[in-house]
Protein backbone atom coordinates (compact mmCIF):
# COMPACT_ATOMS: atom_id res chain seq x y z
CA UNK A 1 0.00 0.00 0.00
CA UNK A 2 1.40 3.38 -0.96
CA UNK A 3 1.94 6.14 1.53
CA UNK A 4 -0.86 8.18 -0.05
CA UNK A 5 -3.31 5.26 0.21
CA UNK A 6 -2.30 4.59 3.83
CA UNK A 7 -2.75 8.26 4.76
CA UNK A 8 -6.18 8.37 3.11
CA UNK A 9 -7.29 5.23 4.98
CA UNK A 10 -5.97 6.62 8.27
CA UNK A 11 -7.83 9.89 7.66
CA UNK A 12 -11.21 8.27 6.91
CA UNK A 13 -12.49 8.27 10.52
CA UNK A 14 -11.45 11.92 11.01
CA UNK A 15 -13.29 12.86 7.83
CA UNK A 16 -16.54 11.24 8.91
CA UNK A 17 -16.12 7.98 7.02
CA UNK A 18 -16.71 4.70 8.83
CA UNK A 19 -13.96 2.12 8.62
CA UNK A 20 -16.14 -0.97 8.22
CA UNK A 21 -14.45 -3.78 6.24
CA UNK A 22 -17.79 -4.59 4.60
CA UNK A 23 -18.36 -0.97 3.61
CA UNK A 24 -14.71 -0.17 2.88
CA UNK A 25 -15.18 -0.05 -0.89
CA UNK A 26 -18.01 2.45 -0.51
CA UNK A 27 -15.95 4.57 1.88
CA UNK A 28 -12.93 4.54 -0.43
CA UNK A 29 -15.07 5.53 -3.43
CA UNK A 30 -16.68 8.30 -1.40
CA UNK A 31 -13.28 9.48 -0.12
CA UNK A 32 -11.89 9.42 -3.65
CA UNK A 33 -14.79 11.50 -4.95
CA UNK A 34 -14.63 14.01 -2.10
CA UNK A 35 -10.87 14.12 -1.43
CA UNK A 36 -8.63 12.58 -4.05
CA UNK A 37 -10.31 14.05 -7.13
CA UNK A 38 -9.19 17.43 -5.79
CA UNK A 39 -5.58 16.18 -5.62
CA UNK A 40 -5.33 14.11 -8.80
CA UNK A 41 -3.66 15.37 -11.95
CA UNK A 42 -3.27 13.58 -15.28
CA UNK A 43 0.02 13.68 -17.17
CA UNK A 44 0.15 12.65 -20.84
CA UNK A 45 3.35 10.63 -21.27
CA UNK A 46 4.37 10.00 -24.90
CA UNK A 47 5.30 6.39 -25.66
CA UNK A 48 7.73 5.01 -28.24
CA UNK A 49 4.88 3.53 -30.32
CA UNK A 50 3.33 7.00 -30.82
CA UNK A 51 0.53 6.53 -28.29
CA UNK A 52 0.08 8.39 -25.04
CA UNK A 53 -0.07 6.97 -21.52
CA UNK A 54 -2.45 8.74 -19.13
CA UNK A 55 -0.47 8.88 -15.88
CA UNK A 56 -2.45 9.86 -12.80
CA UNK A 57 -0.38 11.59 -10.12
CA UNK A 58 -1.07 13.77 -7.11
CA UNK A 59 -0.50 17.50 -7.45
CA UNK A 60 2.50 17.98 -5.18
CA UNK A 61 1.16 21.13 -3.48
CA UNK A 62 -2.27 19.64 -2.90
CA UNK A 63 -0.86 16.39 -1.50
CA UNK A 64 1.00 18.45 1.11
CA UNK A 65 -2.11 20.54 1.80
CA UNK A 66 -4.23 17.41 2.23
CA UNK A 67 -1.82 15.89 4.75
CA UNK A 68 -1.40 19.17 6.65
CA UNK A 69 -5.16 19.71 6.78
CA UNK A 70 -5.59 16.39 8.59
CA UNK A 71 -2.44 16.28 10.70
CA UNK A 72 -1.93 18.76 13.53
CA UNK A 73 1.64 17.52 13.98
CA UNK A 74 2.52 18.17 10.32
CA UNK A 75 0.85 21.57 10.53
CA UNK A 76 3.03 22.50 13.53
CA UNK A 77 6.18 21.28 11.74
CA UNK A 78 5.39 23.30 8.59
CA UNK A 79 4.51 26.44 10.58
CA UNK A 80 7.77 26.16 12.52
CA UNK A 81 9.95 26.10 9.41
CA UNK A 82 11.49 29.43 8.38
CA UNK A 83 10.19 30.49 4.98
CA UNK A 84 9.70 33.77 3.19
CA UNK A 85 9.73 35.04 -0.39
CA UNK A 86 13.31 36.17 0.20
CA UNK A 87 14.34 32.80 1.68
CA UNK A 88 12.04 30.08 0.34
CA UNK A 89 12.11 26.49 1.55
CA UNK A 90 14.65 24.18 -0.08
CA UNK A 91 12.81 21.37 -1.85
CA UNK A 92 14.42 17.94 -1.88
CA UNK A 93 13.17 15.62 -4.60
CA UNK A 94 13.65 11.88 -4.41
CA UNK A 95 12.79 8.97 -6.66
CA UNK A 96 13.53 5.32 -6.10
CA UNK A 97 12.89 2.18 -8.10
CA UNK A 98 11.22 -0.51 -6.02
CA UNK A 99 11.08 -4.24 -6.73
CA UNK A 100 8.20 -5.92 -4.88
CA UNK A 101 8.43 -9.46 -3.53
CA UNK A 102 10.87 -11.19 -1.24
CA UNK A 103 14.62 -10.68 -1.22
CA UNK A 104 15.16 -14.11 -2.79
CA UNK A 105 12.05 -13.97 -4.98
CA UNK A 106 11.69 -10.47 -6.47
CA UNK A 107 8.78 -9.80 -8.82
CA UNK A 108 10.47 -7.83 -11.59
CA UNK A 109 7.27 -7.51 -13.63
CA UNK A 110 5.81 -5.29 -10.87
CA UNK A 111 8.79 -2.92 -10.48
CA UNK A 112 7.93 0.75 -10.10
CA UNK A 113 9.48 4.12 -9.34
CA UNK A 114 8.13 6.20 -6.47
CA UNK A 115 8.47 10.00 -6.57
CA UNK A 116 8.57 11.98 -3.29
CA UNK A 117 9.63 15.35 -1.98
CA UNK A 118 10.40 17.02 1.32
CA UNK A 119 12.12 20.14 2.63
CA UNK A 120 15.72 20.52 3.78
CA UNK A 121 14.56 22.82 6.57
CA UNK A 122 12.89 19.85 8.32
CA UNK A 123 16.35 18.81 9.48
CA UNK A 124 18.15 15.48 9.59
CA UNK A 125 15.94 13.92 12.23
CA UNK A 126 12.62 14.46 10.44
CA UNK A 127 14.07 13.66 7.02
CA UNK A 128 14.89 10.15 8.27
CA UNK A 129 11.16 9.60 8.84
CA UNK A 130 9.34 8.12 5.83
CA UNK A 131 6.17 10.07 6.64
CA UNK A 132 8.00 13.38 6.09
CA UNK A 133 8.58 12.48 2.42
CA UNK A 134 5.42 13.29 0.49
CA UNK A 135 4.77 10.70 -2.21
CA UNK A 136 2.91 12.18 -5.14
CA UNK A 137 3.56 9.80 -8.04
CA UNK A 138 4.28 6.16 -8.81
CA UNK A 139 5.19 4.84 -12.27
CA UNK A 140 5.62 1.24 -13.34
CA UNK A 141 9.06 0.49 -14.79
CA UNK A 142 7.40 -1.27 -17.74
CA UNK A 143 5.78 2.05 -18.72
CA UNK A 144 8.94 4.07 -18.03
CA UNK A 145 10.89 1.87 -20.47
CA UNK A 146 8.42 2.81 -23.23
CA UNK A 147 8.82 6.58 -22.75
CA UNK A 148 11.22 8.20 -25.24
CA UNK A 149 13.99 9.75 -23.17
CA UNK A 150 13.04 7.59 -20.17
CA UNK A 151 13.52 9.13 -16.74
CA UNK A 152 14.71 12.45 -18.23
CA UNK A 153 11.37 12.96 -19.99
CA UNK A 154 9.42 11.89 -16.91
CA UNK A 155 11.41 14.20 -14.60
CA UNK A 156 11.01 17.13 -17.00
CA UNK A 157 7.22 16.63 -16.98
CA UNK A 158 7.12 16.25 -13.19
CA UNK A 159 9.26 19.33 -12.55
CA UNK A 160 7.10 21.35 -14.93
CA UNK A 161 3.99 20.30 -12.97
CA UNK A 162 5.76 20.69 -9.64
CA UNK A 163 6.75 24.31 -10.27
CA UNK A 164 4.07 25.65 -12.65
CA UNK A 165 0.78 24.01 -11.65
CA UNK A 166 -0.58 26.03 -8.77
CA UNK A 167 -2.30 24.40 -5.85
CA UNK A 168 -5.40 26.40 -6.73
CA UNK A 169 -5.80 25.44 -10.39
Amino acid sequence: MTLVARKVLEALPDLGFDYDPNGLRYDIERARAEILDDVLYTVDLPLNDGTTYKWHIGRPQRVLQLFARHSDALKRILQGMPSSPEEPLTILHYHDEVTPGHLLAPVHSRMFTSFRYSFQEMGKHLLTCEDMWFEYAVLRTSILKKVPGGMSTVMAKLMHIFFTCSAEG
